[in-house]
């Protein structure tokens, strides 16, 4: 079981370059993008996946699928924690095919637009995404607990989001 642990910053748009730049200076590699990503969530009618706080979403992002189940969020006040478990897509208008057999219909979609990179502190590797969206412009950064928070602290950030892009769409549009 993969337990995913993220934290997200907001930052103005003005900000972005700067802040691609000093990744990049730190030794930050580009893996792709800027390209648009878009994201389904899946759900049953009544709801009862978003309610359990579990997620099934096929992400297309730079010529791939991926379809991946998000448990519930555990319980930490700085950082966003759950399990993922996330395969590879070929012919994902198949499986969407199948998911509706199944009973589960398009609950929420959107699209940002995405550029991750790779990032390494001594043994720690992170995934650093800069994504920009209808509801603001974040940093996105995956790794350790205690990684992320001694990165933000780099970077000087200090608030941080814990909310799925899916509630911050919710609350903002």
């Amino acid at each position: 079981m993969h337990i995913e642990t993220e934290a997200k910053f907001e930052i103005e748009p003005a900000e972005l370059g700067a802040i691609r730049a000093r990744f990049l200076k730190l030794g930050a590699i580009p893996v792709s993008g800027p390209d648009t990503e878009e994201n389904q969530l899946f759900d049953y009618a009544d709801g009862r996946l978003a309610r359990s706080g579990c997620a099934l979403r096929i992400r297309s992002y730079a010529g791939q699928s991926l379809l991946t189940f998000k448990g519930p969020v555990q319980s930490d006040p700085l950082l966003k924690k759950r399990e993922e478990i996330e395969t590879l897509l070929e012919g994902g208008e198949a499986l969407k095919s199948i998911l509706g057999r199944l009973g589960l219909v398009v609950s929420f979609d959107y699209r940002k637009t995405r550029e991750i990179m790779r990032y390494q502190k001594g043994s720690e590797v992170f995934q650093i995404c800069f994504d920009q969206t209808p509801v603001g412009c974040f940093v996105e950064i995956e790794g350790s607990g205690e990684g992320i928070k001694q990165l933000a602290a780099d970077f000087g950030w200090t608030h941080f989001i814990t909310k799925s892009y899916i509630d911050l769409y919710q609350e903002r549009q």
